[in-house]
């Protein structure tokens, strides 16, 4: 009894102390359990999220995507992706899943360790214009410019160089 109790503070302590969000749910995906990083990022209390349906968490649109996912996670048992959040504010955060499907005391249980991406996405999204811009910018250069990275590939072949060499850019 002594070790089960202790094993029980451990389990208290890593989850209430998770930077992640954590949440287990019933067979018919009835939130059973969350810790405290779910509740400071949800903005619901607690007792507000134990028995909600695991669904209105979820941004409507993503809501079909999620069950391909969902169906995956029930043939492997554990399966990783990304989607959309819903907070009680109506803040949408993008969110790595992964999940995991148990078996407790005869009962089907599903574990998700959830993750807010939202700022690696937004970090993702502002590199992907800065590079874009950065093509651009060399694109219509009226000098006849290329760029090359350390290893020697191209990643640059401007339309002034195309007209000089005859070579379009996506031959190079």
């Amino acid at each position: 009894e002594r070790s089960r109790q202790s094993l029980f503070e451990r389990y208290e302590i890593i989850t209430q102390n998770a930077s992640d969000i954590i949440m287990m749910m019933d067979e018919d995906w009835k939130i059973t359990e969350v810790n405290e990083r779910a509740v400071a990022t949800y903005g619901y209390r607690r007792e507000e999220l134990i028995g909600m349906d695991s669904a209105a968490l979820r941004k409507p649109s993503s809501l079909t995507e999620v069950e391909l996912e969902m169906a995956s996670l029930d043939r492997t048992g554990h399966h990783i992706f990304e989607t959309l959040h819903r907070c009680s504010s109506g803040e949408i955060l993008n969110v790595e899943v992964s999940a995991t499907k148990l078996k407790i005391g005869g009962k089907m249980y599903y574990l998700e360790i959830v993750r807010d991406i939202t700022g690696r996405k937004k970090s993702e999204e502002e590199l992907r214009e800065s590079r874009q811009l950065f093509m651009d910018i060399i694109s219509f250069l009226p000098d006849p410019t290329f760029v090359i990275d350390k290893a020697g590939t191209v990643l640059a072949w401007n339309r002034a160089l195309e007209m000089m060499s005859g070579v379009p850019a996506e031959e190079i």
